[in-house]
């Protein structure tokens, strides 16, 4: 806020507007007037899941990109380390949650695995100490609360990116797609055209389980507007004070250009147009369980 506000010139606001998976917060902004400037920041997968969901509410085509504070990525942490081969055979407990076919049931179904959803946990940090207690065996987390909830309980783990490659700072780990990942080892006695549609899904699930945190402006936005919104958004987020910060300093996560940010959005978009049908089941089979 104080960093957008010096690079602006303008007084900002922040309001915390939760509700109907975010779709209150995104109605709000998709429906501001030109001279009642609002900027959402969420994530594009959870507008693009509650369309396909059928919440009440705008689509990301009322929406302008407008910058971004970069990308993080997803993990399946537990109590203790997971073993996939021995996993197919069982069936593994998760939260319901807002996004749990993008990071529950669309990873899931790449692999092969069964998984029941329990209802009534309220945050990351109720499904977290759930899993501690034993009553749930996967909790997805973003890297940032992955690491910060490791620091509580050193005996617990993270079992897997979701991510199409190994990462440094998760040695070890197994990761989701791509080659020689779990989908990989876990479809190789498949048929091909199923093995073919695993890895699909797979890839899928890293694009949509992955947190791009974006700031978004209603496509009215007129372009002078536009234009000065994106260049303080990109001053203030690369702001040498702000660098300083222990915050900033200790997350690998960069500001990003707006023709990055339009590549990642049309690239997200792709695929959940063609594999829209998928997911639509995914989405109805979710619901029937709940």
């Amino acid at each position: 806020k104080p960093f957008l506000q010096r690079h602006s010139g303008m007084q900002v606001s922040v309001l915390n507007m939760p509700g109907a998976s975010g779709s209150l917060a995104a109605n709000a902004v998709a429906e501001s007037r030109p001279d009642n400037l609002l900027v959402l920041l969420s994530d594009p997968r959870f507008i693009l899941m509650s369309t396909l969901q059928g919440v009440v509410g705008p689509d990301l085509s009322a929406f302008v990109p407008l910058g971004s504070l970069g990308r993080e990525i997803a993990v399946w942490a537990s109590q203790r380390r997971i073993d996939w081969h021995a996993a197919r055979t069982s069936r593994l407990t998760a939260a319901s949650a807002g996004e749990m076919v993008s990071r529950i049931t669309l990873p899931a179904a790449a692999m092969g695995l069964k998984i029941t959803t329990i209802s009534g946990y309220q945050s990351s940090n109720e499904t977290w100490l759930a899993s501690l207690r034993g009553e749930l065996d996967i909790v997805p987390l973003s890297q940032d609360s992955a690491e910060r909830m490791l620091k509580t309980e050193p005996s617990a783990t993270v079992s897997l990116l979701l991510t199409s490659a190994a990462d440094p700072e998760f040695a070890g780990v197994p990761y989701l797609a791509g080659p020689g990942g779990v989908v990989d080892q876990l479809s190789r006695s498949l048929d091909l055209p199923t093995r073919q549609k695993r890895m699909a899904m797979g890839s899928l699930a890293v694009q949509l389980a992955n947190s791009n945190r974006f700031f978004f402006g209603s496509v009215r936005l007129p372009l002078a507007t536009k234009t000065c919104i994106v260049a303080a958004i990109e001053a203030a987020l690369l702001d040498p004070e702000r660098l300083a910060t222990t915050s900033v300093r200790e997350s690998d996560k960069a500001p990003q250009k707006l023709a990055e940010i339009e590549m990642q959005l049309a690239q997200i978009q792709q695929q959940v147009s063609l594999h829209r049908a998928d997911l639509v089941e995914l989405i109805r089979n979710s619901a029937a369980q709940r």
